[in-house]
């Protein structure tokens, strides 16, 4: 029974703003001035430049990741633009300290600005990292935009 309050508990604070209404700062490097700081990854990576994330043809899971300090079991605000999709889905995985603390957004297949608050309570196998991620094969699309805030 102690996991299922601390579930309800949990799902309570989902979609409520932090105590003093704002989010924390920023944790996720801008792409524009920092797409150096992300890492490549994939059978197919990703590729980068000063205006975003390209996935062209990208494989199945392929990603870019960034390593920044997350806390496990925290709420996270998690905002990404997707441009120029021709083909494939994309979402972006937050992990917590230690493994079993990730969060995920929904995989996206349209060009938008994409809005998430996800939880780092669930599964993963990495640590303190930021996760753009392919979710789908020969992914075609840019991610323009990042923005990962800590809420709780």
């Amino acid at each position: 029974m102690p996991i299922l309050k601390r579930w309800v508990a949990l799902f309570k604070r989902i979609g409520r703003p932090s105590a003093s209404g704002t989010a924390g700062p920023e944790l996720a490097p801008q792409i524009a001035s920092s797409f150096a700081s992300y890492t490549l990854s994939g059978t197919t990576p990703p590729t980068a430049n000063a205006s975003g994330i390209h996935f062209a043809a990208a494989s199945n899971l392929a990603g870019a990741f960034t390593s920044v300090a997350l806390v496990n079991d925290a709420i996270y605000d998690i905002n990404f633009t997707v441009a120029n999709r021709s083909s494939g889905t994309v979402r972006v995985i937050v992990y917590g300290s230690t493994t079993g603390h990730a969060g995920v957004t929904p995989s996206q297949n349209a060009n938008g600005v994409y809005y998430f608050r996800v939880a780092t309570n669930a599964g993963g196998t990495a640590i303190n990292r930021i996760l753009m991620q392919a979710t789908t094969a020969n992914t075609t699309l840019d991610v323009t935009a990042i923005s990962v805030k800590r809420i709780t």
